[in-house]
């Protein structure tokens, strides 16, 4: 690393003497109201009790040179940066005779030392937020969404500053306090020669802000790689776009990172333990443009890919296990198999080969999660499977490895489900259950599947979890059955609720509402009455259906 320079400036001396530029590889402003609070709280406390000499350290602000000596990018800081200036810009609209702290908001002219229409801060992140910025300390910020968290924050902070301003009443005070937060709050710049080495940095320093993730990282270095400036705004408006659709379904950009490094591993023959995300990434080099953003595109992209009814049902059901490795070899057959590198292009063998691999995946999880309820009794063989399957092995070989492999826990698997369902398993279960029994039927099967994609569903416990003094049940009997899989069953979440302390006649009305067969067989059963025979007598039916489904 290069040398470092690191000096306490006032909040005046920071933004006076230069411009400030959030780069395009950040992330969005996220500050809340609670911490604008803090913010607010902490500045007005030191104003109250502040002696001579005193001073308040805010925090540090990695800062990094660009070509031009008096702008400078915030690596690490950027979330505080923008909350001082929103702050600064509000206490300015309630006390605009202050020439000084506008000086501090706006560029100052060199000639004219005349106050410019520029800010001193400006984000490169998207340009709606460039945008919201500029229109919310120039006053146009009326259009704006009160959500828009450029808004609410200046909003909150113009309330706080009306309030103060007249509770304390004369010029004098209000002026103290603006000089006290311009002249006495202390920032830390610490001042680097290259992205690298504030981003370096960044990882030894714990303070207040909002901590970058791994994705954050990346997309630091990924975008530190691209020279021309064509270049990052296209890599930018990929990102963004890969960032609002993977956001929308179930997860972050990291978890994207997380399955490439398993992809990689599996190419570069990686069996062994893995290791830490950022490490691997250091160790082996592996970020690179355009082949790290095309293949995240590729794996976001399964979120929007119309695969077959299975397909959509079998991800869904995996996404409510406990446990992400099940990712890891379905996504290495999608990028080795693709004939795109950022999207989804498989042929029709390929599509009924991956149909093949997904459902042994889900007996695997399956399986090995009931009997022995541990992730480490999967990732071995996980990351032995990836291997295999990025050699381009034969699917019927790759299918025979996983059989053997959950073969010798199917008994116990089977004894397991005579008992009370786990919680942490439930969900999975059930949901299963439901596709095994759609998956006889074409027709339930495209109406499962599109259900699931579409709707909310939950797991209805057929006997109600309250026990009540009827069809024979006791208390024992009823804490002893009620999250047996016989009781259990998807239904859909608003019939659900309204099904949820009912008796098992009414609860028929509900169920033969439903978009899932399985409910609606329940509301075709021949008894109005829920005893514990009916109970047994479904389990039975229920773990037959997973016997099938293994053999």
């Amino acid at each position: 690393m290069k040398p470092i320079s690191a000096r306490p400036q006032s909040i005046s001396e920071f933004f006076s003497g230069s411009s400030y530029e959030i780069p395009g590889y950040q992330r969005r402003y996220q500050w809340e109201i609670e911490q604008c609070e803090q913010m607010w709280d902490d500045f007005a406390d030191f104003n109250e009790t502040k002696k001579i000499g005193d001073k308040y350290f805010l925090g540090a602000i990695v800062i990094e040179k660009t070509r031009d000596e008096k702008v400078f990018n915030i690596v690490d800081g950027q979330q505080r940066a923008t909350t001082i200036m929103l702050l600064l810009a509000a206490i300015f609209s309630k006390a605009n005779t202050h020439k000084r702290l506008e000086k501090v908001i706006k560029k100052v002219d060199s000639r004219s030392t005349e106050v410019t229409n520029e800010l001193r801060l400006k984000t490169n992140v998207i340009e709606e937020d460039a945008k919201s910025l500029t229109d919310v300390i120039f006053g146009r910020n009326k259009k704006l969404p009160k959500d828009n968290k450029f808004n609410a924050n200046y909003k909150f902070f113009e309330a706080k500053a009306s309030d103060w301003i007249e509770n304390n009443g004369n010029t004098d005070r209000v002026d103290e306090f603006i000089e006290n937060i311009l002249d006495h709050v202390l920032l830390l710049p610490i001042e680097c020669e290259s992205t690298d080495d504030a981003l370096v940095l960044f990882n030894t320093l714990n303070n207040r802000g909002l901590q970058l993730s791994d994705a954050d990282i990346f997309k630091a270095k990924i975008y530190a790689l691209i020279k021309d400036k064509k270049g990052k705004e296209i890599f930018l408006s990929r990102w963004n776009e890969i960032l609002n659709s993977y956001d929308d379904h179930h997860g972050e950009m990291t978890d994207l990172f997380r399955i490439h490094m398993h992809v990689d591993r599996a190419k570069r023959g990686i069996i062994s333990k893995e290791i830490a995300l950022r490490t691997y990434y250091e160790e082996t080099k592996s970020l690179t443009y355009p082949g790290t953003i095309d293949s995240i595109e590729l794996y976001s992209a399964f979120n929007t890919w119309e695969g077959t009814s299975a397909i959509n049902i079998i991800y869904s059901i995996l996404q409510a296990h406990n446990n992400h490795y099940w990712k890891y070899p379905i996504y290495t057959y999608l990028a080795i198999k693709s004939k795109s590198v950022s999207m989804i292009d498989i042929d029709a063998k390929e599509v009924n080969d991956y149909e093949r691999l997904m459902e042994e995946v889900l007996k695997f999880i399956l399986i090995k999660g009931v009997v022995w309820n541990s992730v480490n009794k999967v990732k071995d063989f996980i990351f032995k499977l990836c291997a295999d399957i990025a050699k381009e092995m034969d699917m019927t070989k790759i299918i025979k490895k996983i059989q053997k492999e959950y073969k010798t826990d199917v008994e116990e698997f089977i004894q397991n489900l005579n008992n009370p369902l786990e919680k942490r398993y439930a969900r999975t279960i059930v949901m299963t259950l439901a596709y095994l029994d759609a998956k006889s039927k074409e027709e339930s099967l495209n109406k499962l599947s599109e259900f699931i994609l579409t709707s909310k569903f939950d797991v209805e416990h057929i006997l109600p979890k309250k026990w009540n003094d009827y069809d024979g049940w006791t208390n024992e009997s009823h804490a002893e059955y009620l999250n047996n899989v016989g009781n259990l069953v998807l239904l859909d979440k608003p019939l659900n609720i309204a099904a949820k302390c009912e008796f098992f006649t009414r609860k028929k009305d509900k169920y033969k509402k439903s978009e899932i067969s399985a409910a609606i067989k329940l509301a075709r059963h021949k008894s109005d009455n829920w005893t514990e025979e009916e109970v047994i007598q479904r389990n039975r039916e229920m773990i037959k259906l997973f016997e099938d489904f293994i053999s």
